[in-house]
């Protein structure tokens, strides 16, 4: 048993408001794409998530966050398959705003 990077980028909408709607709705897509039986390296593994900044950056500086996080072994905060997701808030001209959730989760 493996684990596998990913992220979910959510874009902000009428129903989906909040970072928390934000995450149901990619739980609930990755489940939809790659199943409900565990073990597929998704955000569908996931169950809660975390914050990793207060104010949002653009997607650009998200990349670099997440890339740090996943490549550092000793002191990535969410490298951890069975832990939470992270979250960071993104407001960018080309992208919009949102939520990019992102991680490890088993496979």
């Amino acid at each position: 048993m493996g684990a596998e990077t990913f992220d979910n980028f959510v874009k902000r909408s009428d129903g989906i408001d909040t970072a928390a709607k934000a995450f149901n709705h990619a739980v609930e897509v990755a489940q939809h794409r790659h199943g409900h039986g565990g073990y597929t390296g998704t955000l569908a593994e996931k169950d809660s998530f975390e914050m990793l900044q207060d104010e949002p950056v653009d997607r650009k500086i998200a990349n670099l966050l997440i890339q740090n996080d996943t490549e550092d072994y000793d002191n990535g905060k969410f490298q951890d398959k069975c832990g939470p997701a992270g979250c960071i808030a993104i407001d960018d001209p080309k992208h919009g705003k949102g939520w990019v959730f992102f991680g490890w989760a088993s496979c």
